[in-house]
C-alpha cells in the first residue's frame, strides 16, 4: 500500500473534490473550449450537484462586490477565498446558514448572498445524497461561528461612519 501525504496547506478529501470541480467550473465559464483537466475535475460530481455549484457561482458573480479568487486546478493550496467558499458550504452542512450568509457577504451584495447561500444548501444536501461529507465542519464553525451577529467589514470597502457609530468624549 502506498501512502500520498498532502503538503501542509494543501486539502484533501471531499474539500479537495469539490474545490477542484469548483475551479474547474470556474475555468469553464471563461473559456470556450474546455481543457480535459477541468472536464475530469468536474466529473468526479453527479450533475446535480455540479449545477448547484455553477448556480453558486453565478449569483457571486452576478451581485459581486468583490470576485472571490479562484486559482487553477494545478495549485496544491487554495486561495483564501477559497478557504471560504468552501466554509461556507461546511457552514451550511453544519445547520449554519446565517454564518454563511455572513461570510458570502464578504463577496457579494445582500441579494447574491441569499442566492449562494441556497445554491451552497444545495450543493451540501446532493453531497449528503451521495454520502459524501464536508471534511471541515467543526473547523468552519470554529472560524466563524456567531459571524451573522458581528458587524459587516468587508475587505477594500469604504466604512461609513453612520449615526451611532462613535461615543461622544
Amino acid at each position: 500500500m502506498q501512502l500520498v501525504s498532502t503538503p501542509p496547506g494543501a486539502i484533501a478529501g471531499t474539500d479537495r473534490l469539490v474545490l477542484q470541480a469548483l475551479r474547474g467550473l470556474f475555468i469553464a465559464r471563461r473559456l470556450r473550449e474546455v481543457p480535459p483537466a477541468v472536464v475530469a475535475a468536474c466529473r468526479t460530481l453527479d450533475d446535480e450537484t455540479l449545477h448547484a455549484l455553477e448556480d453558486m457561482l453565478r449569483a457571486l458573480e452576478n451581485g459581486h462586490i468583490r470576485p472571490p479568487e479562484l486559482r487553477c486546478l494545478c495549485q496544491e493550496h487554495p486561495s483564501p477565498d477559497e478557504e471560504l467558499l468552501l466554509d461556507v458550504l461546511a457552514l451550511q452542512a453544519e445547520g449554519r446558514p446565517d454564518d454563511a450568509y455572513a461570510v458570502l457577504r464578504f463577496f457579494t451584495n445582500e441579494r447574491a448572498a441569499a442566492l449562494a447561500g441556497d445554491a451552497a444548501l444545495r450543493v451540501v444536501l446532493q453531497l449528503e445524497a451521495a454520502g459524501i461529507l464536508m471534511d471541515r465542519g467543526a473547523d468552519a464553525v470554529r472560524r466563524h461561528a456567531f459571524a451573522a451577529l458581528l458587524p459587516l467589514t468587508i475587505p477594500g470597502a469604504r466604512q461609513e461612519q453612520g449615526a451611532g457609530a462613535c461615543l461622544p468624549h
